[in-house]
């Protein structure tokens, strides 16, 4: 395992509980309600490697104990409940300046960082289109398709241009 990955539970746990029922109820109407039943949890990093190491990239199964296991993004599903409407996505998008990139990169910067999704938290009381975007922004980075920085990939903002189609993107496939 080469890096460690920002993926966490527990920011993304801990972030929700700071929100009110507004933004709640903002981003159980996006289809992203199963997100705020998630709890507090460590996992090893001894654990993840030791995962990691028992996947096939070719065949894309975990083999443990001589058995093969393929996670469907209906598994995925199951686990998370995030939306699985509509088709899979199959990796990011062309790598070039998104129009969300554009509108929310901070002056001086060439990424999105978590810590100015979060002091955008911290700072006002938003439950609007602009929260949910920055709230997917967050939740792709630090838990869905986590990177080894401390920014978010923008390759996948192009699935939140249309807030009112978020529910219908199968996010398990990104998983």
């Amino acid at each position: 395992m080469q890096g460690t990955l920002q993926c966490s539970q527990l920011k993304l746990v801990a972030l929700l509980k700071t929100f009110g029922k507004d933004r709640k109820d903002a981003i159980k109407n996006a289809g992203f309600g199963a997100l705020l039943l998630l709890k507090k949890m460590n996992i090893a990093r001894n654990t993840c490697a030791q995962i990691v190491d028992t996947f096939d990239m070719e065949t894309e199964e975990f083999v443990i104990g001589g058995n093969r296991i393929k996670m469907t993004t209906e598994d995925v599903q199951h686990i998370l409940d995030l939306p699985s409407e509509g088709d899979e996505i199959h990796g990011p998008e062309e790598k070039q300046p998104t129009e969300l990139f554009c509108k929310y990169i901070e002056p001086g910067k060439t990424t999105i960082q978590f810590s100015s999704l979060t002091e955008f938290f911290t700072k006002n009381n938003r439950d609007d289109i602009e929260f949910i975007r920055k709230f997917l922004m967050y939740t792709i980075g630090i838990f869905i398709c986590p990177t080894t920085q401390p920014s978010i990939r923008s390759e996948y903002f192009n699935l939140l241009l249309d807030v009112e189609g978020i529910k219908g993107v199968n996010w398990c496939s990104l998983t």
